[in-house]
Protein backbone atom coordinates (compact mmCIF):
# COMPACT_ATOMS: atom_id res chain seq x y z
CA UNK A 1 0.00 0.00 0.00
CA UNK A 2 3.11 2.14 -0.93
CA UNK A 3 1.17 4.76 -3.40
CA UNK A 4 -1.56 6.36 -0.81
CA UNK A 5 -3.60 9.66 -1.58
CA UNK A 6 -2.62 13.11 -0.42
CA UNK A 7 -5.87 13.93 0.88
CA UNK A 8 -8.81 12.26 1.57
CA UNK A 9 -11.67 12.36 -0.64
CA UNK A 10 -13.97 15.47 -0.30
CA UNK A 11 -17.22 14.84 1.69
CA UNK A 12 -20.27 16.77 1.31
CA UNK A 13 -19.92 19.05 4.37
CA UNK A 14 -16.31 20.22 3.22
CA UNK A 15 -18.10 21.28 -0.15
CA UNK A 16 -20.15 23.13 1.71
CA UNK A 17 -17.74 24.75 3.74
CA UNK A 18 -15.60 25.70 0.93
CA UNK A 19 -18.34 27.48 -0.59
CA UNK A 20 -19.71 29.06 1.95
CA UNK A 21 -16.11 30.63 2.75
CA UNK A 22 -14.71 31.18 -0.39
CA UNK A 23 -17.78 33.66 -0.52
CA UNK A 24 -17.04 35.08 3.02
CA UNK A 25 -15.39 38.75 3.10
CA UNK A 26 -13.22 37.99 5.77
CA UNK A 27 -10.83 35.13 4.30
CA UNK A 28 -8.86 34.97 0.56
CA UNK A 29 -9.40 32.48 -1.73
CA UNK A 30 -6.06 31.47 -1.15
CA UNK A 31 -6.37 31.12 2.60
CA UNK A 32 -9.67 28.61 2.03
CA UNK A 33 -7.94 26.96 -0.71
CA UNK A 34 -4.65 26.53 1.78
CA UNK A 35 -6.96 25.28 4.58
CA UNK A 36 -8.93 22.94 2.31
CA UNK A 37 -5.77 21.00 1.46
CA UNK A 38 -4.22 21.08 4.77
CA UNK A 39 -7.50 19.68 6.10
CA UNK A 40 -7.55 17.08 3.58
CA UNK A 41 -3.98 15.77 4.09
CA UNK A 42 -4.23 15.64 7.86
CA UNK A 43 -7.91 13.58 7.45
CA UNK A 44 -5.23 11.33 4.60
CA UNK A 45 -2.94 11.30 6.95
CA UNK A 46 -4.98 10.14 10.59
CA UNK A 47 -6.92 7.46 8.52
CA UNK A 48 -3.26 6.10 7.03
CA UNK A 49 -2.68 6.23 11.38
CA UNK A 50 -6.36 4.72 11.85
CA UNK A 51 -5.90 1.61 9.84
CA UNK A 52 -2.11 0.64 10.80
CA UNK A 53 -3.24 1.10 14.18
CA UNK A 54 -6.39 -1.69 13.32
CA UNK A 55 -3.81 -3.52 11.47
CA UNK A 56 -1.40 -4.13 14.43
CA UNK A 57 -4.14 -4.84 16.86
CA UNK A 58 -5.43 -7.66 14.66
CA UNK A 59 -1.87 -9.61 14.42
Amino acid sequence: MDEEPLAAALRGYVIGRLLHELFKVEHGVEHVLGWSVFRRAHQARAQRCHYRRQAALES
